[in-house]
Parts: structure tokens; C-alpha cells; sequence
């Protein structure tokens, strides 16, 4: 009888063994959790709506954006400093302005389109330069996207760009 029971309590440990294992398993399969910021998520939410649209106005690019910026952001002033953090990055180069302008485009406004396109169009931007990525479709980028309050979180050296002074108070 004594070895009936010892043999019965090596089998649980067995199991017990096998159970732990598998469970070690699975906390180890998990995702990670992104650490994308989620100006991402309402970017890559916004442009398949926007490029399905007949009309391709910024007006209209502008609502595609709103549209799932409440989404991920309680705040639409937070969602416009990341945005503006992003338009920040392109403008720190300086390759950038010079293509912007020499294109005759504001590089501001150029930039905003380019944040639209995505991360990876940013890297290829400032990679290979403005002309080479975006080709004839910078005329389409005269014009901004963000509304004016936006502004605020432009680079300093960008405020002071006499379009932006006379418009602030």
C-alpha cells in the first residue's frame, strides 16, 4: 500500500510539474504592448478614409483626422502637439527647407502633408530628400492641415516666421 500511495504522490508531482511548465509557457507567449505613439493609430485610421474620398481637399483631410482623433485622445490639444512634434522632427532639417523652398512651398505647411503620409514617408523624406519622395505631388502641399491654434506648438524659430507673428496675439 505504501508504494501504491508514493507511486500516486510522484505522479502528481509529475503533473503538478507539467502544469507549472505550461503555464510558463504561456505568460511567455504574451504581445508586448506598443509603445507607438497613438497619433499613429488616428494617422493610420485617417488616410485609407481620406485617400477613398472623391473630394481630396484639406478641409476634408482635416475631418478625416477629427474623425478618429477623439479615439485616441481626449484632448484634441494633446493630439496636436504630437502632431506638431512630428512636423517639428522634419523641420529641424535643414536639407528639408531648402528643398521646400527652392519647390516654392512653405515648409510648414509641406510638413504637416508629410505627417499625414506616415513615419516610414517622414525617414524617406529626410532620407532622400523632398523632391526625390514626394515628386510632383508637392503642389497638392500648399496649403495646411492643422487649424491655426496648432501653431502654437510649431518650433520657435518657425513662430517667428513673419506669417506667424501677425497672426498671433
Amino acid at each position: 500500500m505504501e508504494k501504491i500511495s508514493q507511486i500516486s504522490t510522484e505522479q502528481n508531482m509529475v503533473n503538478n510539474a507539467a502544469i507549472v511548465e505550461a503555464k510558463a509557457q504561456q505568460t511567455t507567449t504574451r504581445r508586448r504592448r506598443s509603445n507607438a505613439l497613438p497619433i499613429w493609430s488616428v494617422i493610420a485610421q485617417a488616410r485609407p478614409v481620406f485617400n477613398v474620398q472623391l473630394e481630396k481637399s484639406n478641409s476634408v483631410k482635416l475631418k478625416c483626422i477629427e474623425k478618429f482623433m477623439h479615439a485616441a485622445y481626449a484632448d484634441s490639444d494633446k493630439f496636436w502637439s504630437d502632431f506638431m512634434e512630428q512636423v517639428n522632427t522634419l523641420l529641424d532639417s535643414r536639407r528639408f527647407w531648402r528643398d521646400c523652398e527652392g519647390l516654392g512651398c512653405k515648409p510648414e505647411y509641406v510638413a504637416e502633408h508629410v505627417v499625414f503620409l506616415g513615419s516610414a514617408m517622414i525617414k524617406k523624406v529626410l532620407k532622400e530628400g523632398v523632391a526625390r519622395t514626394l515628386g510632383s505631388d508637392i503642389q497638392l502641399y500648399k496649403d495646411r492641415i492643422s487649424p491655426k491654434e496648432a501653431d502654437r506648438f510649431l518650433l520657435e524659430d518657425v513662430k517667428r516666421l513673419p506669417e506667424h507673428t501677425t497672426t498671433q496675439n
